[in-house]
């Protein structure tokens, strides 16, 4: 799905989900689709749909040059099997952001934090510890 296409798409899911009743309305549907994408059931339906108007308000664009002007490492982990982020966008991101720890998973979803904590909390740790000596130096 082009980008383009997704973000408008998002735009237009956050303007409905600001109207009046449409989220009462929408709250089985939303838990549904929230559950096939593999969010946790445990989610609130205030929750999803404050999620749904947010991310529907995210200027790509903006954010693309907000990531370019980062100076220090990055760290990146996702999981080639996200539903909801493309693995192109993380190769696009990982074009454009500074140097780092890069963690591609083949499974983890969208929630790649979860099932691979201990493998990201080392990663991190050893950035932190290689800029703190840099630092330090």
């Amino acid at each position: 799905i082009h980008r383009a296409y997704v973000q408008a798409r998002m735009s237009l899911m956050s303007r409905v989900f600001r109207l009046p009743l449409i989220p009462s309305l929408l709250k089985k549907p939303l838990a549904r689709a929230y559950a096939q994408a593999g969010f946790p059931k445990r989610l609130t339906h205030e929750e999803r749909v404050t999620a749904m108007i947010h991310a529907g308000s995210l200027d790509f664009e903006r954010h693309g040059r907000n990531l370019a002007g980062l100076t220090m490492p990055v760290l990146m982990a996702w999981a080639s099997d996200d539903r909801l982020i493309q693995e192109a966008i993380f190769r696009e991101t990982e074009a454009i952001v500074p140097a780092g720890p890069r963690l591609r998973f083949e499974d983890g979803g969208h929630n790649v934090q979860k099932p691979y904590a201990a493998e990201i909390a080392a990663a991190l740790a050893e950035l932190l510890a290689d800029m703190w000596q840099t630092e330090h130096e």
